[in-house]
């Protein structure tokens, strides 16, 4: 399995994901777009049962889009999730910075989560993505990839050829 998601800790941004999957002798992608933010969705619900407003069953909404792709496609994401997965970046994960002035630079990050992994041949391999990246950085370019194919599998326009980083 391959596949990529995304969350917020915002609570305002509903959660998305894709995955590669294989059925039968073909691989299929899938993406799950939940109709909000599953953290904000689930305290509501905390909330609500507290207030004894809540008798329900916990539910939120997903929608799911699949579409069959080559093995060309899967391999090219494959390889491209794992330079991710593999991409050295402790510096670019400091929380902390030294000022020359002698002052400490704290970061606070309330943005998106990204996630990629891949299982394959038993060996899973994941990272997770909890802060900035510079808008130069590739995994800029695959995060916004991943969400250009997850809005076209929504649309119905999806065209695997027409991704650059997976070219």
């Amino acid at each position: 399995e391959v596949g990529f998601s995304i969350s917020e800790t915002n609570n305002l941004t509903p959660e998305y994901s894709i995955r590669i999957v294989k059925v039968n002798k073909h691989y299929e992608l899938e993406a799950r777009i939940l109709d909000r933010n599953l953290l904000k969705a689930m305290s509501d619900y905390e909330l609500s049962v507290l207030k004894g407003n809540e008798r329900g069953v916990f539910s939120v909404g997903t929608f799911t889009y699949i579409i069959p792709i080559t093995d060309s496609l899967k391999s090219r994401i494959v390889n491209i999730f794992n330079k991710v997965i593999t991409f050295n970046d402790e510096s670019a994960r400091s929380f902390m910075t030294a000022n020359a002035d002698g002052t400490i630079t704290v970061m606070v990050y309330d943005g998106p989560i990204y996630r990629f992994r891949v299982c394959e041949n038993e060996i899973d391999s994941h990272k997770s993505i909890g802060y900035p990246l510079a808008s130069s950085d590739f995994r800029t370019l695959v995060i916004r990839t991943n969400l250009q194919i997850i809005e076209d599998l929504r649309n119905k326009i999806f065209d695997e050829s027409g991704y650059i980083i997976y070219k």
